[in-house]
C-alpha cells in the first residue's frame, strides 16, 4: 500500500486507531485496499465490514463479515458483527442462525450469548433468550446488559419477584448509571414495593439529567409509582415533565403497561392509575386502606363527571360493579364513558337499517366475544336449544374467535355464526344491520373484547343488554337490560340509565342438566379431609371482600369441624387470604385453595361442597348455576344493588329463597344450622337433584325471556320510548 510516495505497512492496530478517531474513510481506504492486495487475509475484511458499518454502509459491510466469516470460520467475531447488523436490520432469524453457528464454537463466550437473546426475544422465544443471558452471566456475573436485559424480559413476563435479585446487582454494579436504577425501579413496581421503586427512578432522573442525557423512561416510571401510592399531583406533574422530554415516549411505555386495554383517555392518567392498582389489590384481596380507596373511587368520579377531564374508562366501570360504591357513581361513570363511545363513532357511517314493524318471524342477533369455552356462552346455549323457531331466527355474531365445537352446536340448531372480529366497528354495524337484525342482544359491554361502539351505531332498531357486562352501558347504548324480580326488586334502578325487563324467575339461564360429567376426584386430591363440612365459595376471589370474609371466619370459629374450600387466585391472593383468616384467630391450613381447570371437571369437583358461601357486593352470576346443577345447597345474601343480588335471584329460583339473608347475621346464623344439620342439607340436595324448581324447567325460562322480548318489541313498533317492563308469570 502506498500513502503519497511512503509506502505504509499493513497494521490492523492503525486501522482499529483511525476507528476510534472517527476517520471512517481512511480506515475503510486502508482496510479495502488491502483486501485486493491480500485477498485472503481474514482481519482485513472484517475490519472493512466495521468501517463500512461505522460509515453506514450497511450492504458493504455485511458483504465484508460474510467474507471474513468464511475465510476464518474458527474466529468468532466476524459472526457477532455480521448477527449484529443482521438483527438491526430486522433479520432476527438470520442473525440467530449466525449466533448459534458462532456459538457451536465458543458456547461460552458471553457477548455471543447476549446477542442470541436479543435476537431470540425479537422471534418471541422468551425462554430460550433468559438460558442465553443466564450462559453469558455464569460466565461473567457482571456483564451488565445480559442482567439488563434478563431483568427487562422478565418483567415483560410479569415476574418482578424473579429478578429482585439481579436488578439489586445490576444498582450494585453501576450505581450510577440511569438505565440501572430504572430496571430497578421497574422491578420494585411490580413487587409492589412503591417506595423503594420511587426511590429509584427519583434517582434514575437525577443521573439521566447530569449526564445530559434526559429520557421519558424513568419520569413516567416516577410518575406511576407516585399514582400508585396515591400522590396524584406529584404523579401529574412527573408525567408532565416526561412528556416535555419524549411524549411518544410517555405513549409507548403506556401501551406496552397497559397492553390490550381498549381506554378512551390518555393511556397514563394518574387517576387511573392509583384506580387500576388499587383494582389489583382488591383482585389479591390484599384490603390495605380498602375503605379509603373505595372513597377515593366516590370522590375522582364525583370531580369529573360530566367534564372533559372526566374518567372515561370502561374497565373502571367493570370495576365498579365489584365494589360497593353508590348507585349514582355507578351510573356517573357509565355516563362518561357511554358520552367517549358514542364520541368515537360520531364521524362513522350509520348502517341501513330495516325500520322496526310487525313480523311474524322477528330476527334476534347475539352479540357476543364468548362463543367459546366461557362462562358467557353457558347462558346462551338454552336459548339456542330452546327458542320458539316459529316466532324467532336467532344469529349469532361472534366478536372473537369461536370455538369449533360451539359452531357445531349452532350449526346443529340452524343457527349462523357470523364471524366479526376482524371488522372494524362501522363494517360490523353494517354487517348486522344487512342480516335484517331486528332485535340485538348484547353480551358485551365494556367486558374484554365487547365492542360498545357497535350498539351506538345502532345496527338494529332494538337493542337489549343480557347476561354480560354485570351493569349499566350508560345513556344510549342499550335501549333494555333483562333483569329479574329477585335481582332487580324495583321497576327502575338509578345504576341503570337502561328501562329493565323484569322476568318472573331468574333471569340467567340454566342449562337444565350438566351432562356426562367426569368422575367426581376423591376429596383427599382436593385437600379436603373426609371429616369436615366443605364450606365453599368459588366465586373469583376478586369479589370476596372484607365484610364476607369476616363472616366466613365467625362461622368457621363456631363450626371446627369446618374447612373452607376457595378458588385459586392470581399470585399473593392465597396468601393474603391466610394471613387475613390469622388475624381473625382461625388457622390459615382451614382455608384450602382449588386450581383452575376445565368447566366439565370443576363442576363435577363442586359436587364435594356441603354448603356454599355466596359473597356479599358481587354475587356468583353464573357459577350460582353451576353451584345448583350441581345440588349444592347455598347461603346467598339479597345484596344492596344488581351485581350483589343475582346470586339471590339463583337461589330463589332454585327452591332456596329461605336461604337468601338480609343481612350478615343471619347469613352466619343459616350457615351455621346447615353446617351442624346433616339432614337438613341433605333433603336440600334431593330437593336439587329433582330438578323441579322454576330455575330448572329451562323450556319455560326460555319462553319467560322470549316473553319479555316480544314486549320490549311491540312497545318498538308503537314508537313508544323505552320503559319498565314486567313479566308476568306464566
Amino acid at each position: 500500500m502506498t500513502d503519497g510516495d511512503v509506502t505504509t505497512p499493513w497494521e490492523p492496530d492503525a486501522v482499529l486507531a483511525l476507528l476510534r478517531a472517527g476517520d471512517t474513510a481512511a480506515a475503510a481506504a486502508r482496510a479495502a485496499a488491502r483486501c485486493d492486495a491480500a485477498p485472503a487475509d481474514a482481519e482485513a475484511w472484517f475490519l472493512r465490514g466495521a468501517a463500512a458499518h461505522q460509515g453506514g454502509d450497511e450492504k458493504t459491510a455485511i458483504a465484508a463479515f460474510e467474507e471474513a466469516r468464511r475465510l476464518a470460520p474458527a474466529d468468532p467475531r466476524p459472526r457477532g458483527a455480521l448477527g449484529a447488523l443482521l438483527g438491526a436490520r430486522g433479520h432476527h432469524a438470520e442473525a440467530f442462525a449466525v449466533f448459534a453457528e458462532a456459538l457451536a464454537q465458543t458456547p461460552d463466550n458471553p457477548r455471543l450469548n447476549v446477542n442470541a437473546g436479543v435476537a431470540l426475544e425479537a422471534l418471541g422465544r422468551d425462554a430460550e433468550a433468559l438460558a442465553h443471558y443466564d450462559r453469558a452471566l455464569a460466565v461473567f456475573p457482571g456483564m451488565g446488559d445480559a442482567l439488563q436485559n434478563r431483568i427487562a424480559l422478565e418483567l415483560r413476563r410479569g415476574r418482578a419477584d424473579a429478578v429482585a435479585a439481579d436488578a439489586a446487582r445490576l444498582v450494585t454494579l453501576f450505581p450510577n448509571l440511569a438505565e440501572a436504577r430504572q430496571l430497578a425501579g421497574a422491578c420494585a413496581l411490580g413487587r409492589g414495593a412503591l417506595r423503594e421503586a420511587l426511590a429509584h427512578y427519583e434517582r434514575a432522573c437525577v443521573l439521566a439529567d447530569e449526564q445530559g442525557a434526559a429520557r421519558a423512561e424513568p419520569w413516567t416510571g416516577r410518575a406511576v409509582a407516585h399514582a400508585t401510592l396515591g400522590q396524584l399531583d406529584a404523579a401529574e406533574a412527573a408525567l408532565a415533565h416526561a412528556r416535555s422530554i419524549d411524549a411518544a415516549a410517555v405513549e409507548r411505555y403506556g401501551r406496552m403497561a397497559l397492553a390490550g386495554v381498549r381506554s378512551d383517555g390518555p393511556l397514563l392518567d394518574a387517576r387511573r392509575i392509583y384506580l387500576v392498582a388499587g383494582w389489583e389489590r382488591q383482585r389479591r384481596c390484599n384490603w390495605r386502606d380498602r375503605d379509603a380507596f373505595v372513597a377515593d373511587f366516590t370522590r375522582l368520579v364525583a370531580a369529573s363527571t360530566g367534564s372533559a377531564t372526566a374518567l372515561r374508562d370502561r374497565a373502571l366501570v367493570f370495576v365498579a360493579q365489584h365494589l360497593p360504591l353508590a348507585a349514582p357513581t355507578r351510573a356517573a361513570l357509565a355516563a362518561d364513558v357511554a358520552a367517549e363511545v358514542h364520541a368515537n363513532v360520531r364521524a362513522l357511517p350509520r348502517p341501513r337499517v330495516r325500520p322496526a314493524a310487525p313480523r311474524t318471524r322477528l330476527r334476534i342477533g347475539y352479540l357476543s366475544p364468548n362463543f367459546r369455552a366461557h362462562p358467557g356462552n353457558h347462558v346462551f346455549m338454552p336459548l339456542v336449544a330452546h327458542h320458539d323457531r316459529a316466532r324467532f331466527e336467532f344469529h349469532a355474531l361472534s366478536l372473537h374467535r369461536s370455538d369449533a365445537d360451539v359452531q357445531d352446536v349452532l350449526a346443529a340448531h340452524g343457527i349462523a355464526c357470523h364471524d366479526l372480529a376482524a371488522c372494524d366497528d362501522a363494517a360490523a354495524a353494517a354487517a348486522i344491520a344487512a342480516l335484517g337484525i331486528d332485535i340485538l342482544i348484547d353480551a358485551g359491554g365494556y367486558l374484554q373484547h365487547g365492542r360498545a361502539e357497535i350498539l351506538a351505531l345502532r345496527p338494529a332498531p332494538l337493542v337489549i343488554g343480557y347476561a354480560g357486562f354485570p351493569g349499566s352501558l350508560g345513556p344510549g347504548l342499550c335501549d333494555y337490560v333483562m333483569s329479574d324480580r329477585i335481582a332487580s326488586p324495583e321497576p327502575t334502578d338509578a345504576a341503570f340509565s337502561e328501562a329493565l325487563i323484569r322476568l318472573p324467575h331468574a333471569h340467567l339461564l340454566a342449562v337444565g342438566t350438566l351432562g356426562v360429567a367426569p368422575p367426581r376426584p376423591s376429596g383427599a386430591s382436593q385437600g379436603l379431609r373426609d371429616d369436615a363440612v366443605v364450606l365453599a365459595c368459588h366465586n373469583n376471589p376478586s369479589k370476596i371482600e372484607p365484610r364476607v370474609f369476616d363472616a366466613w371466619m365467625r362461622i368457621l370459629q363456631a363450626c371446627p369441624q369446618t374447612q373452607l374450600w376457595l378458588l385459586e387466585g392470581l399470585p399473593h391472593t392465597a396468601g393474603n387470604l391466610a394471613r387475613e383468616a390469622a388475624a381473625r384467630d382461625v388457622d390459615p391450613a382451614r382455608l384450602v385453595f382449588a386450581p383452575r381447570i376445565d368447566v366439565p371437571s370443576y363442576r363435577s369437583r363442586l359436587r364435594h361442597a356441603d354448603v356454599y358461601l355466596d359473597t356479599f357486593v358481587c354475587s356468583a352470576h353464573v357459577t350460582a348455576n353451576d353451584v345448583l346443577l350441581a345440588g349444592v345447597p347455598m347461603v346467598t345474601l339479597n345484596g344492596a344493588q344488581w351485581p350483589g343480588r343475582i346470586g339471590a335471584s339463583q337461589a330463589s329460583a332454585a327452591g332456596l329463597g329461605a336461604l337468601v339473608c338480609a343481612d350478615a347475621e343471619r347469613y352466619v346464623e343459616l350457615a351455621r344450622v346447615l353446617v351442624d344439620d346433616p339432614e337438613q342439607r341433605a333433603r336440600l340436595r334431593r330437593m336439587l337433584a329433582s330438578r323441579t324448581a322454576p330455575l330448572f324447567d329451562t323450556v319455560a325460562r326460555v319462553h319467560d325471556f322470549e316473553r319479555g322480548v316480544l314486549a320490549a318489541w311491540e312497545r318498538c313498533v308503537a314508537g313508544a320510548a323505552p320503559a319498565p317492563i314486567d313479566v308476568p308469570p306464566a
